[in-house]
């Protein structure tokens, strides 16, 4: 079974093709996000008491103030750290900061921050989104810094993606968020399974916010994260009198002098994959080393060519 992994670009055909489609007004999208969030939070960290969101200005700070505001509702400490000033925040994301400040969420600064008990504490990262474009500016650079140290002894959350961590590709852009967890929606993006961002993301748990199968199938993708666990029930038990005869035959070419581990490794591969037959033509120098890392294939040693 395979499932999709998506850009920052399809990713918000999608976001767009429900508000659209499906009449998902863009603040209620990013209610359930933040509450799909927020419980990720709590069934991770359930004794948590304190919550410091750090946040950007785009749409992944709108989903931090209203993790904020949920966090408060819950009666628990909440704190934002703001990235930008309040009169940049816009749409969706500015109602999501004025329902964080109805519920008395505090804002602190950076300094107040570090001055800070973290014990029982959770950071969540909503910084930057997928709209990053270039490498992260000095001043989210700090923030990321400072949180990354403090993430030796406290947990973080980021929302969506780790902020620094390209959506697309999953390299570093200077300088990024290392999660221990990673709420990500809508669409699972590229840059939480590839790259620098394997890591980055740490536990990766998704959530399609109700968008249907009909509009997922409208975004083509062509990038696919391979679910072996769901994949192995599909395999067929194989009838008791089958034979080897019966299951294929590989034929590996390769290894020059020198280099015969890869050749050797892709021959191990098909053996281990269930071919029947594996044979393996090589250089003369590597067959014992082959058949002594696999006695099922068949080693042939080539010097022609």
């Amino acid at each position: 079974m395979t499932m999709n992994l998506y850009t920052s670009q399809e990713t918000k055909k999608l976001d767009s093709l429900a508000i659209r489609s499906q009449k998902v007004p863009a603040f209620t999208l990013m209610q359930k996000a933040s509450e799909f969030s927020f419980n990720v939070l709590l069934n991770n960290w359930p004794n948590t008491k304190k919550v410091f969101v750090f946040c950007g200005k785009g749409n992944n700070a709108g989903d931090g103030y209203l993790i904020s505001h949920l966090a408060k509702e819950m009666g628990l400490e909440s704190f934002i750290i703001q990235a930008s000033p309040s009169n940049k925040i816009s749409g969706a994301s500015r109602k999501a900061f004025k329902l964080a400040l109805e519920s008395k969420v505090k804002r602190i600064s950076i300094a107040a921050f570090k001055k800070k008990s973290l014990k029982d504490s959770v950071i969540v990262d909503a910084l930057l989104g997928i709209g990053i474009k270039g490498n992260v500016r000095s001043n989210l650079s700090k923030l990321i810094l400072e949180i990354n140290k403090k993430s030796t002894n406290i947990p973080v959350l980021s929302v969506d993606i780790p902020s620094g961590i390209c959506s697309n590709t999953g390299i570093n852009l200077g300088v990024h968020i290392q999660a221990d967890v990673t709420a990500t929606f809508v669409g699972r993006k590229r840059g939480c399974f590839t790259s620098t961002g394997r890591t980055a993301s740490g536990n990766v748990v998704f959530d399609d916010l109700g968008i249907s199968s009909s509009l997922k199938s409208q975004i083509k993708t062509n990038c696919y994260l391979l679910n072996t666990e769901k994949s192995l029930l599909k395999l067929k038990n194989r009838k008791g009198d089958a034979h080897k005869g019966h299951f294929g035959h590989v034929l590996v070419i390769g290894g020059d002098k020198g280099f015969g581990g890869a050749a050797i490794l892709a021959s191990k591969a098909a053996v281990f994959s269930g071919a029947g037959l594996v044979s393996l033509a090589t250089r003369s120098i590597h067959v014992e080393a082959a058949l002594s890392s696999c006695s099922e294939l068949m080693v042939n040693g080539i010097e022609s060519g």
